[in-house]
């Protein structure tokens, strides 16, 4: 098992941005019981979650084409983690990685989502989706875990918009457009709404595929960089205004 790295000196609790992961991934079924009392010890509150979208490799069940729970050993999670602030969760992603190498793995169809929000509900409402969802980042964080093309990471966005005609479609797209909000692309905005809700966060979808529990590093460093875009992508709002 390889040492899953510690939280860095990137990540405090001391700040008002909230994170959260969903961790999808399979595990022997054997090793059920064992597998789940580790990362509850870790952390009570993780939700164990299954929508059978996962595809078991085929040491787990004699076949490519098997999906969800229970398939000749194979049993498929996704973990959902509470919403913490950043060094705890990084931390609690840690665990969980660790835990993973231990017993299971992640394939082409296991994606990572990280949901990143703030109590303070004027930052969330001033957040600006333009610069956030325009990054560069997201190219390269889609080529760097050779998600290009995956259906369920798409972009979101048209390079030859404007700033106000991309806001205008946002306004559009909550009175019945989904293609805007639509949960499959890399930077899902459906939950967002304005940050109007108790529940607004922004769910980014591109990070997974094979072995990326073994990614510690280099997904914290993404998380890093998604949090100050995040930050600066709220500070920008209110200087446009």
């Amino acid at each position: 098992m390889q040492k899953v790295a510690k939280p860095s000196l990137f990540f405090t609790d001391k700040s008002n941005i909230r994170l959260g992961f969903e961790i999808e991934c399979y595990i022997k079924e054997k090793h059920k019981d064992e597998f789940q009392k580790q990362i509850s010890d870790l952390n009570k509150e993780v939700i164990f979650d299954d929508d059978e979208s996962i595809e078991l490799p085929d040491s787990y069940c004699g076949n490519s084409a098997c999906y969800g729970y229970g398939y000749d050993g194979g049993v498929t999670f996704e973990l959902q983690t509470p919403v913490l602030p950043p060094k705890s969760a990084m931390k609690l992603l840690s665990g969980i990685f660790e835990v993973l190498q231990k017993y299971g793995g992640t394939n082409h169809s296991c994606g990572l989502h990280l949901n990143i929000s703030s109590t303070d509900k004027n930052r969330m409402k001033n957040f600006d989706p333009f610069p956030f969802t325009h990054s560069p980042i997201w190219s390269k964080l889609l080529k760097d875990f050779r998600r290009e093309g995956n259906d369920y990471c798409n972009h979101n966005y048209d390079v030859r918009e404007t700033p106000m005609q991309y806001l205008e479609r946002l306004a559009d797209s909550y009175g019945g457009d989904e293609d805007f909000t639509d949960k499959y692309n890399c930077v899902n905005l459906s939950n967002w709404s304005g940050g109007n809700q108790s529940h607004s966060r922004i769910e980014i979808r591109g990070m997974g595929n094979e072995k990326y529990h073994y990614r510690y590093n280099t997904i914290a460093k993404y998380a890093n960089r998604i949090i100050k875009l995040f930050i600066l992508s709220c500070e920008q709002r209110k200087l446009r205004v």
